[in-house]
Formats: C-alpha cells, sequence, structure tokens
C-alpha cells in the first residue's frame, strides 16, 4: 500500500491518464502476490529444519535484487541474458506492469524475448515454486513444533 502510494505520486507527476487497459494489472498483481507467497512458504519451511536459511537468504536477496532489472531497464543486460532473466516472474511482472503503466511499445515484455507463449515460462517457474513450497511445508508441518 505503501508502493502504491509512491507510485500514484509518480504517475500524477508525469500526468499519466489512467486506461482501461490498467485493469489487466490485476492478474499481475496476484501473480506475484503467488510468487511471493511460494517463496516465503518455502523460506519459512527452510529456515525451520535449517538455521542457516535466514544468512543465505540475504546474501540471495541482495543478488537477486541487483541482478533483476527492477531500478533499471532489461535493455542494459547483454543480449545473452535478457531472455534468460524473464524466466523468473518478478521480472515478467515489472516488464508487463511498465508496459502498461507507461503504455509504450518500447517496454520490452517476455513475449519479445521468448516468442508467442512466453508468457508460459514465468508461469511455469510460479508454479514449480508453489508446487515445491506447498509439498514441502505438508511434509515438514508436522515436525515444526519439536524444531522450533
Amino acid at each position: 500500500a505503501v508502493n502504491l502510494v509512491a507510485l500514484a505520486a509518480f504517475v500524477a507527476g508525469n500526468r499519466i491518464v489512467p486506461r482501461p487497459a490498467w485493469l489487466a494489472l490485476l492478474p499481475l498483481f496476484l501473480e506475484l502476490y503467488l510468487f511471493t507467497f511460494a517463496v516465503s512458504v518455502l523460506l519459512a519451511t527452510l529456515y525451520v529444519r535449517f538455521r542457516d536459511t535466514g544468512q543465505l537468504w540475504e546474501l540471495a536477496s541482495m543478488i537477486l535484487f541487483w541482478g533483476s532489472p527492477i531500478i533499471y531497464p532489461v535493455e542494459f543486460l547483454p543480449p545473452w541474458g535478457q531472455p534468460i532473466v524473464f524466466f523468473n516472474p518478478f521480472v515478467q511482472v515489472m516488464q508487463d506492469v511498465r508496459g502498461l503503466i507507461i503504455g509504450s511499445s518500447n517496454v520490452p515484455t517476455v513475449t519479445d524475448q521468448l516468442g508467442a507463449f512466453g508468457h508460459l515460462a514465468p508461469l511455469g517457474v510460479l508454479a514449480l515454486t508453489l508446487a515445491v513450497a506447498l509439498v514441502l511445508f505438508s511434509h515438514e508441518e508436522r515436525s515444526f513444533a519439536e524444531r522450533i
């Protein structure tokens, strides 16, 4: 919610007029929520068994943050790395949101990099992450109390 306030200020400051196409943001937010949920469940489950998960995640999150085009455009990456980065559901959502809000065809999307069925790659990673997280959680939940 706090980030949406900053986004609203950016949109208002640049005089960007909301369009009906912005309704496509809702499924993107759902996809982002599911990916965040899957990673959170996976990390929480691993943390109970392996206490070092916290330190490893700090390092991994910094690498993922600076390796994901969040504050820099995808075009800054080398041409061989651009298709690879779109397998990350977070990157795909960010680029689609940029394209919808800015309304520019200059924003590269997953379909530009991976073809017509390009959305299946990050959605597959999302589904795999969610499945692994839920299976691991259901397997480990019986022993959570003893390990805490």
